[in-house]
């Protein structure tokens, strides 16, 4: 899949030299290290997010009699959440080689949120968690494809793109199956923190990844994003 990446879409040079190496180096650039660091850590967090919707509305159903209007309400916040996050986004000014740093934060602040209600089950603060989460989870799509445009070939970036969206949306389903089988074995709780730790790890680990430090992306345009 990686090798078709230079494919049709590109002006063909006359020598097989000069093809050689302009799909080499398409291929470079999708294993850049901060690419493959942020395809991992979103991956984990669709997992994460896919054993989420397997949990939630059993504790939607434990919390209020009426759990599916209870769910619904869940879901606003979280949309309001990340609707409020990411106007904000839009305005912020972060330098494109601080990205993989906030990319990292925010995801490890998305796993904490969720946290929230291991430590404290009660309504409003599942509520301040759903809201939370949101709002740190909003941004880091558009953080990451920011990140992603600066480091892949234009020509390259539907393709990649595509391929990279894949294989992190495959997290949805694997953490569907993931939350199913550990709820009747473990419980909510622990469910719960499970979810919340798939989600939030890989973040705290990307703060300590060198992929993702600005010394490393200094090369990109140093202008705000």
């Amino acid at each position: 899949a990686l090798r078709s990446m230079g494919g049709s879409g590109a002006r063909r040079a006359p020598a097989a030299a000069p093809e050689r190496e302009s799909r080499d180096g398409a291929l470079r650039s999708l294993m850049h290290p901060a690419v493959i660091a942020t395809t991992l850590m979103f991956l984990t967090l669709n997992i994460g997010g896919g054993a989420k919707m397997v949990w939630l509305p059993i504790l939607c159903e434990r919390l209020a009699q009426d759990g599916a209007r209870l769910y619904g309400v869940f879901l606003a916040l979280i949309a309001a959440g990340q609707t409020a996050s990411a106007l904000a986004t839009g305005a912020l000014r972060i330098r494109l080689d601080r990205l993989g740093i906030a990319i990292a934060l925010f995801q490890g602040l998305a796993g904490a949120s969720l946290l929230l209600i291991v430590l404290s089950p009660r309504l409003w603060i599942i509520a301040a968690s759903m809201l939370l989460f949101g709002v740190f989870s909003a941004p880091l799509t558009v953080w990451a494809q920011t990140l992603r445009m600066q480091i892949l070939p234009e020509r390259l970036h539907g393709r990649a793109f595509a391929l990279l969206r894949t294989i992190m949306q495959a997290g949805n389903p694997l953490g569907g199956m993931l939350g199913g089988a550990l709820f009747p074995l473990i419980g909510l709780a622990p469910t719960v923190a499970a979810s919340a730790l798939l989600i939030g790890i890989p973040g705290l680990i990307g703060l300590a990844l060198p992929a993702l430090r600005p010394f490393k992306l200094a090369g990109l345009d140093p202008r705000s994003a």
